[in-house]
């Protein structure tokens, strides 16, 4: 009985840590020498946590972010705008960067307070604060 016991202790400890322990660990790919990355991301968070982010660009869609989620893509070097909107009053965003070839941008995206809902605010983030996000993702 205390053999059983003291397996059931073991399993539920191991379950806690998987539970804490993030499931994966973000990895960004290498950039590449002739094109810029761009990396967006948004930390978990409660607050706006419904509201889906579309960021688009001159090129269609970029991608979607979600609460605790990131994605990147490569792009040509130029000025390059990026804009999201929500159904909110002042509900829209724009953020503008200079790629240049061979480097990475981050730009997180936020939901601040908005009526109806929240609205989406994005900003350029210096790559040490973006990737200790990054890693609580």
């Amino acid at each position: 009985m205390l053999k059983k016991i003291f397996v059931c202790l073991i399993l539920l400890s191991v379950s806690i840590s998987m539970y804490l322990t993030p499931a994966f660990s973000a990895s960004l790919p290498e950039v590449e020498p002739d094109k810029g990355l761009v990396v967006f991301y948004r930390s978990k968070s409660m607050k706006g946590a419904a509201i889906h982010m579309l960021i688009k660009s001159s090129d269609g869609a970029a991608g979607n972010l979600t609460s605790g989620s990131m994605f990147y893509h490569y792009y040509e070097p130029g000025q390059r705008t990026f804009d999201v909107s929500t159904p909110s009053v002042a509900g829209s965003d724009l953020i503008t960067l200079d790629i240049k070839a061979g480097e990475t941008y981050f730009v997180r995206g936020e939901i601040m307070m908005g009526w109806p809902r929240g609205r989406p605010r994005l900003s350029r983030v210096q790559e040490s604060k973006a990737l200790q996000d990054i890693g609580k993702l």
